[in-house]
C-alpha cells in the first residue's frame, strides 16, 4: 500500500491495510491464488508486483531478500498476518 486504507476479510479473518503495509506477500511468493475480498475504504494507491518481477528483484537484491523473509518469519505466528502483514 502507498496510501489510502483498504479492508480485507476472507478465509474467516478480516483486517485493514494502511500505508506501508503488504497484502498477499505469502500467496505470491507461494505461487498461491489470494482469496479474499479487498474494498477501499480511503482512496488508496497500490503497487501490484507480479511473482516473477518480485523474484528477479529480490534475486539482485540480497538486502531486501534477507528483509522480506526477516519480516515473514517474525509475522509467521499471527494468524492475521497471513492476509495483511505490516513491515
Amino acid at each position: 500500500m502507498l496510501s489510502g486504507a483498504l479492508s480485507v476479510e476472507g478465509n474467516g479473518q478480516s483486517g485493514t491495510a494502511t500505508a506501508g503495509d503488504s497484502i498477499g506477500i505469502y500467496e505470491t511468493l507461494a505461487g498461491a491464488r489470494f482469496d479474499v475480498a479487498v474494498q477501499g475504504t480511503k482512496e488508496a494507491q497500490v503497487l501490484r508486483i507480479d511473482r516473477l518481477a518480485l523474484f528477479e528483484l529480490l534475486a539482485d537484491n540480497t538486502d531486501l531478500l534477507q528483509g522480506v523473509f526477516s519480516i515473514l518469519l517474525r509475522r509467521s505466528g499471527n494468524t492475521i498476518s497471513n492476509t495483511v502483514s505490516t513491515p
